[in-house]
């Protein structure tokens, strides 16, 4: 009984050591290059178009982190695209939206930002993307454009992050 318990434990190794941690364990873990190498060594594209939402949600997550915009922006369109209804497939737009507001891109941010609350207006990230969406629009259109939002901002969101500055755009 001891040799099969050994043989057994012998066959069984290499299965356990080539089981490696979900991506989503290791971007949790703060592992972010590994996952990338690994979407690299799989194949960017097979990874983009067959993997798994999980997959898909922790490589924009590890690439986002990794400051690699140019893999979290393709890992979020694919994620639109192949899991549109999904509470990641809707987030997914507030992301992008952020990532090209942050990157300087006001005016881009907005058609996602819209798209996000058309999609989520109750969605986790309401409150920052109407928010976002309001300073975004005072950016590239002004403050009297500006002004529409910041009363809806205030009306659903009247303790929000972005109160104050609702509150100022409101201001004569």
């Amino acid at each position: 009984m001891r040799s099969f318990t050994l043989l057994t434990s012998l066959l069984l190794a290499p299965a356990r050591a080539a089981a490696a941690p979900s991506w989503a364990k290791r971007v949790a873990a703060g592992d972010f290059r590994s996952v990338l190498a690994e979407a690299e060594q799989r194949g960017m594209g097979g990874v983009l178009e067959h993997g798994s939402l999980d997959d898909l949600v922790a490589l924009a997550d590890a690439a986002r982190y990794a400051r690699r915009g140019d893999v979290a922006q393709r890992a979020l369109t694919a994620t639109r695209k192949r899991f549109p209804g999904t509470s990641h497939g809707k987030a997914a737009a507030f992301l992008l939206g952020r990532m090209v507001d942050d990157g300087g891109s006001p005016g881009a941010a907005v058609a996602w930002y819209d798209a996000y609350l058309a999609e989520s207006p109750g969605g986790p990230f309401a409150a920052e993307a109407l928010g976002r969406k309001m300073v975004a629009v005072e950016r590239t259109a002004g403050r009297a454009a500006a002004r529409p939002v910041a009363e809806l901002y205030l009306k659903r969101h009247p303790r929000g992050a972005h109160a104050p500055v609702a509150r100022d755009l409101l201001e004569p």
